[in-house]
């Protein structure tokens, strides 16, 4: 294991962003950490999806946390106005055609900076496309990881969070014991890096971002629309409870950042937002997840990973979840609470009520 400013401090970091939006979360307290201890350095970020491009170019709130940390973003994104629905191969496609019109842009940026970072997964067409250009001219790489969720878990890497490509470039992890948990799978040495998702980072939100809602609020963050069945019962049976105890409060719901089958997902929403429309005050939010957690009366995370980093900004927090003993065994030593719910019976709806009735 080697610690990170031992052997990477640099001139110019360039980020890249490759699977998902939420990515931000991660890289935008790093770079603050990073420019404490370095602040001569310059930073950069590339988004390298079509997608993505569109949904940071819609974000204000991610534009303005890379504004204020002087960080600059390349985000260039094209709309095609396709007659028929887009499909997996469709969207492939797309994606195809923004690496070719920007692959000038991709070369410059990986060329002129003298530290690449990547998401750690690899599964995206564009660090698939970096490999490529990684195998014609090597650089400085560190795989970072999509979010702080694996400090402290102690089960081994499933299957699909696997590095694809980029085995042997060295890792960043937040907690020592994770060299373990890794060992596996990544070849590279690992680099050891305080989590950035941290006290320095809640002041810094505090800093530049005011209580915009007047009213008071809580959050309640979905996981990625994997498993219809339990979206849908988790948030149904967690706004029905916050009725019972506090119909006056005003609801946000945040979205998993990656828009996996999001055409049906958002109408599932406004369909529940409309069964709820005379009980609740239930709103969709798009505010980026540290601002929103910060300022909530209390956060809720249905079965999503969006609770380390509420945790870390506001420790008003607490994730439900539903029957699964993979969840109590990776998250049971992390410190905040944890409750279960079953399907099949009222197993856990006493506890989830009493822990509601004490916070709302």
């Amino acid at each position: 294991m080697i610690k990170f400013y031992n052997i990477f401090k640099c001139k110019n970091y360039c980020f890249f962003v490759t699977n998902s939006l939420g990515e931000l979360d991660f890289i935008l307290p790093l770079i603050l950490s990073i420019k404490k201890k370095l602040s001569d350095s310059k930073f950069s970020i590339f988004i390298l999806s079509n997608k993505i491009s569109l949904q940071f170019e819609e974000n204000k709130m991610y534009k303005k946390l890379s504004l204020k940390l002087g960080v600059n973003v390349y985000s260039k994104s094209y709309k095609f106005n396709l007659k028929k629905k887009i499909n997996s191969n469709t969207s492939h496609l797309i994606e195809i055609l923004f690496i070719v019109f920007n692959l000038y842009s991709i070369i410059h940026h990986y060329l002129r900076n003298d530290l690449i970072l990547i998401e750690n997964s690899g599964r995206s067409l564009g660090s698939k496309f970096l490999r490529l250009i990684y195998f014609i001219s090597k650089k400085k790489i560190i795989l970072i990881p999509h979010t702080s969720s694996k400090i402290n878990l102690k089960t081994k890497v499933k299957k699909f969070e696997k590095p694809i490509v980029f085995k042997k470039t060295p890792f960043m992890i937040l907690n020592k014991s994770e060299i373990k948990y890794y060992k596996n799978f990544y070849f590279g040495e690992a680099v050891y890096f305080k989590n950035p998702i941290n006290l320095e980072w809640k002041k810094f939100i505090l800093k530049n971002f005011k209580k915009q809602k007047k009213e008071n609020y809580m959050s309640i963050y979905l996981n990625n629309f994997i498993d219809k069945k339990t979206y849908l019962y988790l948030l149904l049976f967690t706004l029905k409870n916050i009725y019972k105890l506090n119909k006056n409060l005003k609801i946000y719901l945040k979205r998993h950042p990656r828009h996996f089958n999001f055409q049906i997902e958002n109408s599932i929403l406004r369909k529940v937002i409309k069964k709820f429309k005379k009980k609740l005050d239930i709103e969709l939010s798009d505010e980026n997840s540290s601002i929103l957690s910060t300022f909530s009366v209390l956060n809720i995370s249905l079965m999503s990973n969006s609770i380390f980093l509420c945790n870390e900004m506001n420790k008003n927090s607490v994730y439900f979840f539903l029957n699964s003993k993979e969840v109590r065994k990776r998250f049971k030593t992390l410190p905040f609470p944890l409750y279960q719910k079953n399907i099949k019976s009222f197993q856990g709806t006493k506890k989830i009520n009493s822990f509601l009735k004490k916070v709302l």
